[in-house]
């Protein structure tokens, strides 16, 4: 007599997984930012309190409690795989699913308040709470026994939530906080790594580049320390306007692309203007008008 037997996997053997997949803290702020991005969130605020807790704050497309059991509790998801991007025409950022992991990573507990955007109107939440050290109970042998707690909130006041984590702040960033209508609240409480200056200016450096500079800055990073509350603040990635040459593609329903070059590789106000005067200089490629930066090249055809 033969029968099917299903796999198993330990808690604490899910819970190594996640943590080889996130080596460092660093690592898990960037993938829960990568997150908040691929929810469409126009800002990500990122808040290290004086009671040794992280607060991550969006006002990205939130989740239901549908969302919340399949995709956020399912480990290693694939829908960013097969959905590349985001309603609003992002490509997405995270791949693994394995964000929830990322909030181990950083702490023993974690507390979640969101609202999709689809019931931001009646202000209709979710709140989700874990305790992480519930994974080493050895009495609990696979994952499957470890469970977090979800609550569906008929009134949440997202809002509400935010201002009384950044009470302090407020003023700071009123502007940004009259606009959360949907979005996600977690607080990661008892950290386990030391966020000292140094490792707040690292984070901050390398948040810098998480997003690809833009001409057209549609995604903010805030980071707010109460312990060096004069340092770090909005996190700006920059536009690359040092260049010599830029080169931008664009692909068509046909999978035609056209690729535009613009030219920067000299600084004509440094220059005698009486060169163009020249009769070589009179011809493309060395006139002036070719020369100038603020003029691209014609977009040719690369394949059909």
């Amino acid at each position: 007599m033969s029968k099917k037997l299903p796999f198993k996997v330990s808690a604490r053997a899910a819970r190594l997984i996640g943590r080889e997949n996130v080596s460092n803290a660093e690592g898990a702020i960037i993938e829960l930012v990568k997150n908040s991005y691929d929810a469409d969130a126009k800002f990500c605020i990122l808040y290290f309190d004086n009671k040794n807790s992280l607060h991550i704050l969006d006002d990205g497309d939130g989740m239901n409690s549908n969302t919340i059991e399949t995709h956020w509790m399912t480990i290693g998801t694939n829908n960013k795989e097969t959905d590349i991007k985001t309603p609003s025409g992002r490509v997405r950022t995270g791949a693994k699913g394995i964000g929830r992991f990322a909030l181990d990573r950083l702490g023993s507990k974690c507390h979640l308040e969101t609202v999709p955007k689809e019931k931001a109107d009646k202000s209709v939440g979710c709140r989700w709470d874990v305790n992480w050290q519930d994974f080493e109970n050895e009495k609990l042998k696979t994952i499957g026994e470890v469970s977090a707690k979800l609550e569906e909130v008929p009134s949440l006041d997202l809002n509400q939530a935010v201002r009384k984590i950044l009470w302090s702040h407020c003023p700071r960033i009123e502007n940004t906080l009259q606009t959360i209508l949907h979005g996600t609240a977690i607080s990661i409480i008892e950290l386990r790594d030391s966020w000292d200056k140094y490792s707040l200016n690292r984070l901050y450096r390398n948040l810098g580049t998480l997003i690809p500079a833009k001409e057209e800055k549609d995604f903010s990073i805030l980071l707010i320390s109460d312990e060096y509350p004069d340092d770090f603040g909005l996190i700006d990635a920059g536009i690359c306007d040092d260049f010599d040459y830029k080169v931008s593609a664009k692909a068509d329903s046909k999978q035609n692309i056209s690729i535009t070059i613009t030219r920067n590789e000299q600084d004509l106000e440094k220059l005698n203007f009486d060169l163009f005067s020249r009769e070589a200089m009179q011809r493309p490629p060395y006139d002036k008008e070719t020369c100038s930066p603020s003029k691209p090249m014609r977009p040719f055809k690369v394949f059909a």
